[in-house]
């Protein structure tokens, strides 16, 4: 077998396992809706997006991989890391593994899962480009030690899973 056969294979298996826990979320605002991405990650429906996906939302709504619907609780948000925790009723899957990921190195392999353009679940894969990054956040704050990836990202691929080549997450 060819060593990339293997490489593909090996990215197969990991979308696999992880797609039943990637949602997409429709938010739904005073002036205007939305799309991203978020994943289970914790016991009782509990799960994570970017704070800018939910920000303002009247209600956000989240389409599993099996087509179910469902609205899902905003429990808390924080702007100055662009984290959003969520709770899904009746989460339809097992919630993904979090890796610690001051573990990783520049050069590492990388996944994102996502749902860019309301596209349901698509996969991207590069390699972790830089580590400590600063960011720009939404409200003008700056989102410190950022994971810098090449891996290629569309709108509505906010709030989804960035995996290890183990299906761990090791950023959002």
């Amino acid at each position: 077998m060819s060593i990339l056969r293997a490489v593909s294979d090996e990215i197969a298996e990991v979308v696999q396992r992880v797609r039943p826990a990637v949602l997409h979320l429709r938010t739904l605002g005073r002036s205007r809706g939305g799309t991203g991405s978020g994943f289970l990650c914790g016991d009782d429906g509990l799960a994570l997006t970017n704070c800018h996906v939910v920000q303002g939302a009247v209600a956000v709504e989240a389409t599993f991989h099996d087509g179910r619907t469902a609205v899902v609780d905003v429990l808390g948000t924080d702007a100055t890391t662009d984290l959003a925790l969520l709770r899904v009723p009746e989460p339809p899957a097992t919630p993904l593994s979090l890796q610690d990921s001051n573990l990783l190195r520049v050069g590492d392999f990388a996944l994102a899962v996502g749902c860019p353009h309301g596209l349901s679940h698509t996969v991207t894969a590069g390699i972790i480009s830089g580590l400590g990054r600063a960011l720009p956040g939404p409200g003008g704050q700056t989102i410190e030690d950022v994971i810098q990836t090449d891996a290629p990202l569309n709108p509505g691929n906010s709030g989804g899973p960035l995996l290890d080549t183990n299906g761990h997450v090791v950023g959002i």
